[in-house]
């Protein structure tokens, strides 16, 4: 993965949400206001006509896009729901240009960590500075290279305190990571989590990822690639359970494509496609930390 400069990819989902947030509300999937102040409107513009176009669909598959955005409304609405249910600290993993710390209702209670890469997030911190002004007191930034650097140590200086209720979110990050660098950070999460604390995170199947005959996986491995963000890790259908239990969680629940479109496609929505490719897992810390 190149890292003398910042992630590509980061700034492309705040421009899809920020896409989202410019439609109808009887017709958009997610609202994020924040998002739309932080990307240049031509970048949205130009986004926008290939997706609406139909471009997007045709080069990388129908549902994809949609995918996209339901993995973003399904994370919000569980850290909501876990926020109304009381935490003390949000760990965004590979945060990237992640705007929950300052949209997301009651957020404003607990202390948030935004950790990634330290160049991407020197990018993403001047644009927030630069187009939002002083952040508030409870986001705090970590920079940590996932790949060489020790996650437990970065979080600790930066203030986090293992004996807190935490949630844990690791959205579009595992795809692009070694199985070692997925199995260290879980570890972390594992053993240094309060009881209670949770993780949610988006992954591929295997068996799309690594199918040389699927279009999708064919073309976003070739995007991902040129881009200098090759994908990695992808996980069987229906081993996540075992994996995640066998790493220190428990309660595991797996929202795959079908479960999604059950959740948001209604009404108006019905008729829309979500791709299958991919799921999003929550589980919770089974044993967590304990005070010596």
């Amino acid at each position: 993965m190149k890292r003398d400069r910042a992630s590509t990819t980061a700034e492309g989902m705040a421009i899809v949400r920020a896409i989202e947030t410019s439609r109808s509300p009887a017709r958009r999937l997610l609202d994020d206001p924040v998002s739309v102040r932080l990307v240049r409107s031509a970048q949205v513009a130009m986004s926008r006509f290939v997706i609406d176009s139909g471009l997007y669909a045709r080069f990388f598959g129908v549902g994809v896009i949609e995918f996209i955005l339901l993995r973003e409304r399904f994370i919000d609405d569980v850290l909501a729901l876990r926020l109304r249910e009381g935490l003390d600290q949000v760990v965004l993993l590979g945060a990237g240009f992640d705007t929950r710390a300052l949209r997301i209702p009651g957020i404003e209670g607990t202390r948030v960590f935004l950790v990634d890469h330290p160049v991407t997030q020197a990018f993403v911190r001047a644009r927030f500075e630069r187009t939002l002004g002083p952040l508030p007191g409870h986001v705090v930034f970590v920079g940590v290279d996932f790949e060489t650097q020790g996650l437990a140590l970065r979080l600790r200086d930066a203030g986090f305190d293992a004996r807190g209720r935490t949630m844990f979110v690791w959205q579009g990050v595992t795809m692009y990571l070694s199985r070692s660098a997925v199995d260290e950070t879980l570890a972390f999460v594992a053993a240094h989590a309060a009881r209670g604390s949770t993780v949610i995170f988006d992954y591929f199947y295997e068996d799309v990822l690594f199918d040389p005959a699927n279009r999708f996986a064919r073309r976003i491995r070739a995007v991902t690639s040129a881009i200098g963000e090759g994908l990695s890790f992808a996980l069987a259908r229906g081993a996540v359970d075992v994996f995640l239990t066998s790493r220190g969680f428990e309660g595991v629940v797996n929202v795959d494509a079908f479960g999604l479109r059950a959740l948001y496609f209604t009404g108006g929505h019905v008729r829309r496609e979500v791709a299958d490719g991919a799921a999003i897992v929550f589980a919770r810390v089974r044993g967590g930390h304990q005070e010596s």
